[in-house]
């Protein structure tokens, strides 16, 4: 039923298509399918983010070991080469995190999602990646009566007792939204966009690595 719709080798989303165009040859061919057995230390399933960032720290906390990945398609052919390209925080999950953790252990999490979109960056310029990545933050906001409270969220350490909400005149609105309405809102500063599909097709080329495609 949905074998039309599911992306594959003749169906790419944008972002994967214009990696795919921009990629070196050599990149291209450095996946080849496996033929015959291989040895490994470690053998992980899948190029998409999990099984790459999987295989990378792996070769980064044991540098000898044997790290084979094998993916079905291609690096980046999942849902990693095809979202949205966001790389946010979870600043908005706070009152979730809260009423599950405490405030203190919502923090924790916050910030160590922050840490982690921090290195995503790090990552693509200490190895060359041009991933797009760009880091100018994202507005979240709500015209809805019940959200403000919701909005409401304090933060410390980092954030110095500063409110992750604040209200938003309409003169401001207008411009920062496009829309009159008066709202609660947030701005978490962490957040990114990048292009999803450059790191899996960078990332399956990497020569620590041994990665077999099934094209």
């Amino acid at each position: 039923m949905l074998g039309d719709l599911r992306p594959n080798a003749a169906r790419r989303s944008w972002w994967l298509r214009e990696a795919l165009a921009a990629e070196p040859s050599e990149l291209a061919a450095a996946a080849p399918p496996l033929g015959g057995s291989i040895g490994a230390d470690v053998v992980v399933i899948g190029g998409g983010y999990t099984g790459l960032w999987t295989a990378w720290h792996l070769t980064e906390l044991e540098p000898g070991a044997r790290v084979v990945l094998l993916e079905a398609d291609i690096c980046g052919g999942g849902p990693s080469g095809r979202n949205g390209g966001f790389v946010t925080g979870w600043w908005d999950e706070l009152p979730t995190l809260i009423e599950r953790h405490g405030p203190e252990g919502a923090l924790v999490i916050a910030r160590a999602i922050d840490d982690a979109v921090d290195d995503v960056g790090a990552w693509c310029a200490a190895n060359g990646v041009d991933a797009w990545y760009t880091k100018a933050g994202a507005l979240s906001v709500s015209a809805a009566p019940s959200r403000p409270s919701r909005c409401a969220i304090w933060a410390h350490g980092s954030y110095a007792k500063r409110s992750c909400a604040r209200s938003l005149p309409k003169s401001a609105g207008s411009v920062r939204r496009g829309s009159s309405a008066r709202s609660a809102g947030f701005r978490a500063g962490s957040a990114t966009t990048w292009d999803p599909s450059r790191a899996p097709r960078w990332g399956g080329a990497s020569a620590d690595v041994a990665c077999a495609s099934g094209r």
